[in-house]
């Protein structure tokens, strides 16, 4: 097992990606159709997003989704 503690989880680069974006958990949350707390789930580590929704979370925040999920 290779743990690399310096890499950012995907929660982690959600929420960089969302702040350099310029917005919020809840704008987030409606330009996907998802509730503000699952971004905040998501952020923290406490829910996976579903790939059914990773697409479309890149695409709300103008990233990469390989970036995404691999950094």
């Amino acid at each position: 097992i290779m743990i690399q503690s310096h890499m950012k989880t995907i929660g982690q680069r959600i929420r960089t990606a969302r702040l350099q974006s310029g917005q919020t958990q809840e704008g987030l949350a409606k330009a996907i159709g998802k509730s503000k707390q699952l971004i905040s789930a998501w952020e923290a580590g406490r829910a996976e997003i579903l790939a059914s929704k990773l697409a479309d979370t890149a695409r709300a925040l103008g990233a990469d989704v390989n970036w995404i999920l691999y950094g």
